[in-house]
């Protein structure tokens, strides 16, 4: 039975080989960029929702899968703070439509809901003044403890974990006159904080642009000669300068390889499939191997409440 678990498995795997060679093509002759980053990332996704449990939702099954498989779990886990002093400064200037009124927040799209969050929880008094007081002083921890803009020591690392990360700023303002406000933080900034892990950026910046926008804003040349991501400088007239994570077409690759070897290895140890890839590869047979069915990522049982016309 391992046997055939095995060979099936090789054929399941070696439908992405085909993406590895046109990829690996297409770099070599430094082609089509955005379209390379809509099939990696659409393979990446494809594998990420193959794996995980049926209710999982797609951006938690993306961030995992790629945490856990792709030998960088260090990296994916880890904050870019340019990334996050981006989203400080982008709604800090953005806070007089945010606050139109004391005691009233005004949301404009998903995107705002990190920092939302953040100023609800933080128990500051819901005022522009207080909440731009608030940001700057994030702000002012991150460039402190991180490099998040252009022109700072390059000594500095851009990268920071996030329970580092959440200390700086929390440490920064542990003092008598802000200490009630950073007993709050810890959890006020959870969301925040945490949507700009690299495994989230890959995903919310460059799979759902890729896939659902017309192009992926992205230094093109670095694109094709980098190897591991590198960070871009940007400015803005509005809200300063600061630094994006950005990631090349050969870094994707590994990424999608070192993937497929690993989950692989990681199948035929534990020799219990997700459905989808059980009934990929045994198809009508699948009942024949339903030993082989991981039943933790079959989706939780759930009552519905059926409204029946009397």
């Amino acid at each position: 039975m391992k046997e055939a678990l095995e060979e099936r498995l090789n054929s399941f795997f070696d439908l992405f080989a085909s993406t590895l060679e046109l990829t690996e093509r297409l770099i070599s002759l430094r082609s089509h960029a955005q379209e390379l980053l809509i099939l990696l990332c659409s393979r990446l996704d494809a594998l990420a929702s193959s794996a995980a449990a049926e209710d999982i939702p797609r951006k938690q099954a993306f961030t995992h899968f790629v945490t856990a498989y792709s030998c960088r779990r260090n990296l994916f886990e880890s904050i870019s703070a340019g990334d996050l002093y981006y989203e400080l400064a982008y709604h800090r200037w953005m806070l007089r439509g945010t606050i139109p009124k004391p005691g009233r927040i005004h949301r404009y799209s998903r995107i705002d809901d990190p920092i939302i969050n953040l100023l609800q929880d933080s128990g500051i008094a819901l005022t522009e003044k207080d909440a731009d007081r608030l940001l700057s002083g994030i702000m002012k921890a991150l460039r402190g403890l991180l490099r998040v803009m252009p022109g700072q020591p390059l000594t500095k690392p851009r990268l920071g974990s996030v329970e580092k990360v959440t200390e700086a700023i929390v440490s920064s303002f542990d003092t008598p006159r802000k200490k009630r406000i950073a007993d709050t933080l810890p959890q006020a900034l959870r969301s925040l904080v945490r949507s700009k892990t690299v495994a989230a950026i890959l995903y919310d910046k460059f799979r759902c642009e890729a896939i659902h926008g017309a192009r992926v804003l992205m230094n093109e040349h670095k694109f094709f000669a980098e190897t591991e991501p590198y960070w871009e400088p940007e400015d803005s007239g509005y809200f300063g300068s600061y630094l994006l994570i950005e990631f090349p077409a050969r870094f994707l690759v590994c990424v999608l390889r070192d993937c497929i070897t690993t989950y692989r290895q990681h199948l035929m140890a534990k020799e219990k499939l997700p459905p989808e890839i059980l009934f990929h590869v045994f198809g009508d047979d699948s009942f024949k191997f339903i030993e082989f069915l991981d039943e933790d990522a079959l989706a939780k049982d759930q009552s519905l409440r059926l409204n029946i016309p009397q």
